[in-house]
């Protein structure tokens, strides 16, 4: 019987350590803007599902839900949308011919990818701290000294778009789904 017991304290053990870790890792990964609205989400009462710095579906649904309830919109800076902040500086590199609305629809989701197919980063439709940092890292203001004008700009022109305005992904790209 003690070495049941045993065995079960150990088994224990390391099933606290293991959550340790799974919270120092959360901690450590989700840092930015999206993940500091998610919290103040939280804080207020709504459900923006796990502080990830992803804007998944869960989370728009807590920011409309917010917004509905106070009249007013809740971003994590106060004065910033991360997926307009997101769609001005896709726009910048030349990822994105549409104008920045806010939303995450089609284009944006597109000029996304593309982005993350010629920086060679992990292919995730959906806007991100991780995005967001990539993008202040490689987007410069207009007229900055020593722009270099992106590449999609000097590549020839992609075959023709659809009606919609989308421009095709690039070849071998398959979009996980949207979650």
């Amino acid at each position: 019987m003690r070495a049941i017991d045993a065995v079960g304290a150990v088994l224990l053990g390391a099933i606290f350590v293991a959550a340790l870790g799974c919270a120092a890792l959360a901690a450590e990964t989700a840092s930015g803007p999206i993940s500091e609205l998610q919290a103040r989400l939280v804080r207020l009462g709504y459900d923006p599902g796990p502080i990830d710095g992803v804007i998944s579906v869960k989370t728009e649904r807590a920011l409309l839900a917010y917004k509905h309830a106070a009249g007013r919109p809740l971003v994590a800076g106060l004065d910033a949308n991360p997926i307009v902040t997101a769609q001005q500086a896709l726009q910048r590199l030349g990822f994105l011919a549409a104008r920045p609305d806010g939303e995450l629809g089609p284009q944006t989701r597109d000029a996304i990818i593309r982005f993350q197919v010629e920086n060679h980063l992990p292919i995730d439709p959906r806007v991100s701290d991780r995005l967001l940092a990539a993008l202040e890292q490689l987007a410069q203001p207009p007229g900055a000294a020593g722009a270099n004008p992106p590449s999609a700009a000097s590549a020839p022109p992609p075959a023709a778009p659809e009606a919609t305005g989308r421009e095709p992904l690039p070849p071998d790209v398959t979009p996980p789904p949207i979650r």
